[in-house]
């Protein structure tokens, strides 16, 4: 006779405290970069290039298997 697995209780427990130091450098860095991109006139320049990469992993993914050229 087989048991079932017995899952652990979510969320787990983390210990936040302990991270407060790299917490606040990631913060200070988000901020930083909000900043630079805030002096972008056209966002879109950046994220087309990202969506288009994106876009080409998912069909990997799927099975589908298009190329850079086949997105555009």
């Amino acid at each position: 006779m087989t048991t079932a697995h017995k899952l652990k209780a979510l969320p787990p427990r983390v210990n936040y405290t302990s991270m407060i130091k790299e917490i606040g450098e990631v913060n200070r860095v988000l901020g930083n970069l909000n900043g630079l991109l805030a002096n972008i006139s056209n966002q879109y320049l950046l994220v087309s290039p990202l969506l288009t990469k994106e876009a080409v992993a998912s069909s990997k993914i799927e099975g589908t298997q298009a190329s850079l050229q086949e997105v555009f």
